[in-house]
Formats: C-alpha cells, structure tokens, sequence
C-alpha cells in the first residue's frame, strides 16, 4: 500500500520511489511494483509509475484510514 500511497498524487519513477520508500530494497520495489501491476493498480508509463482507474478507487477507499 506504500507504493500507491506514493504514487496517488502523480506518478513516480523507479528512482523517486526508492527516495521515497525509506531505503527499500530494489529488489523488493520492484516485486511490489509487479505485483501491483498484476493487480491494475499501477502502470508502466514514459514518466514512471501512476494509478491506475483501479488504484485510484482503491486511494480513495483506503484514504481516511491516514487521516
């Protein structure tokens, strides 16, 4: 969920999400990043990593739980 917390407000390179990962490993950034795009949640684009219409919905229903 930390990736499409991450991700919500636009999207992110592989890079920008390693920064932003608090010095998650490589290696599992990128089996999450997978297994998100497995799921539809997340998309390879030119400018990185956004939502998908799925992952958005799914923001918005996990959203309040940060508030």
């Amino acid at each position: 969920m930390a990736i499409v917390w991450q991700v919500h407000q636009g999207s992110a390179t592989f890079r920008e999400l390693q920064q932003r990962g608090e010095q998650i490993s490589p290696s599992l950034l990128n089996t999450r990043l997978k297994e998100l795009k497995v799921l539809q949640l997340v998309e390879s684009a030119s400018n990185g990593y956004p939502l998908t219409l799925t992952g958005q919905e799914l923001f918005a229903i996990v959203s309040p739980l940060g508030e």
